[in-house]
């Protein structure tokens, strides 16, 4: 909100969970390709209906043979080749940028769109988001406060993925300011800092769409097409820095965010150690009410 209008937040919101479908024969077609067997053969039953339907993928509510409730979640017929076309477009785009525009090349925007290209091009691979929820479900395993849902693997391909079906609300939907509200915010915040600082592993697109508060009223988490990994060695860095700007330790501050990152020229390190302190002053000491 603070960097696009309000009309344009809500179509991008409409992309979480709300696209427009794409009619049930293709997505037949797409479930039998992919599975290679027909779908009254795979599922002992598949809403034509879909519980979701996002930007690369929609959701269906279906039955295993033996009856078990299951999300199947299936890739848009022809979205690989839409996106391909429209990432090489923003390739072309980004070497303009860096061809024309003096000193564009700090930004490296060229760079920019090879990671989103290759995350946008691993996310359109459903095995890689079966890995990661695997992986997260190991990690977890059987907590009282969060979900991850099971994988079903012998129905799961490159374009169709499924699994537990969740039943629950989007933390959108949930009054705010209410009990509910704030035991979904304080479990967010508790799966969070177990990813990040314990387990290395952390979901990467965790927008309303993608959560739920389920009806036993655990946090639960789906849609794992994009995860993020750390290393033992950068969660030390991070406690370090975590540490540092809660002691106030300007050198301590600077030391760590050149080690974490990547600088593309020396660092004039006494002119950052100022700016560093700059923004403590402005922001750090104050109490997050009075931040907007």
């Amino acid at each position: 909100p603070d960097v696009l209008p309000p009309p344009f937040l809500e179509e991008l919101r409409l992309l979480q969970d709300r696209a427009p479908s794409v009619a049930f024969p293709a997505i037949r077609a797409m479930v039998e390709e992919s599975l290679k067997r027909p779908l009254d053969e795979a599922f002992s039953s598949f809403e034509q209906t879909p519980l979701a339907s996002a930007s690369m993928a929609q959701t269906h509510r279906a039955a295993l043979p033996d009856g078990t409730p299951v999300a199947v979640k299936v890739q848009r017929p022809g979205i690989a080749d839409t996106m391909r076309s429209d990432l090489d477009l923003l390739h072309v785009f980004a070497r303009i940028l860096e061809a024309t525009i003096r000193d564009m090349e700090v930004y490296a925007p060229a760079d920019i769109v090879r990671i989103l290209d290759e995350a946008l091009t691993a996310e359109l691979d459903f095995l890689h988001e079966a890995a990661h929820l695997e992986t997260l479900a190991d990690a977890f395993g059987e907590q009282p406060r969060f979900r991850i849902p099971t994988l079903y693997p012998s129905h799961t391909t490159k374009t169709v993925l499924t699994m537990e079906l969740i039943e629950g609300r989007s933390p959108s939907a949930l009054e705010h300011g209410s009990p509910e509200a704030i035991a979904v915010v304080d479990a967010l915040i508790e799966a969070f800092f177990q990813m990040v600082f314990e387990h290395g592993t952390f979901h990467g697109d965790p927008h309303p769409g993608n959560l739920f508060w389920d009806n036993d009223d655990r946090l639960a988490f789906i849609d794992f097409g994009l995860c993020g990994y750390l290393s033992t060695m950068q969660r030390d860095r991070l406690v370090t820095l975590i540490i540092a700007v809660l002691t106030g330790d300007v050198d301590s501050i600077a030391r760590t965010l050149v080690r974490m990152g990547r600088p593309l020229q020396p660092i004039p390190m006494a002119d950052f150690k100022a700016d560093i302190a700059s923004i403590r002053d402005r922001h750090l000491k104050r109490h997050l009410r009075n931040i907007d």
